[in-house]
């Protein structure tokens, strides 16, 4: 990528150029690299929320308990998109 057309501020703030002349786009994905070298995207920068305690949590993945009428706790997990 070249940059954004007329939008030198935006196509500055994404791409870095090194001391070697090689280009980096930041896109702001998260992820994550396996034992195979497989990348998972996880999240977007943008979009992690930061605890009152500093713990970063990506909302992609919301954890949610819930009490059962018997009194039990149930566990689920949703996606959002």
């Amino acid at each position: 990528m070249k940059g954004y057309y007329k939008n030198p501020e935006a196509t500055k703030a994404v791409i870095e150029q090194d001391k070697d002349g090689t280009r980096w786009l930041h896109t702001g994905d998260l992820g994550s690299l396996d034992e195979d070298g497989c990348l998972y995207i996880t999240g977007r920068k943008k979009y992690v929320i930061v605890l009152p305690g500093g713990k970063k949590v990506s909302p992609e993945i919301v954890e949610k308990f819930e009490r059962t009428p018997t009194g039990k706790i149930k566990r689920r997990f949703y996606l959002l998109k």
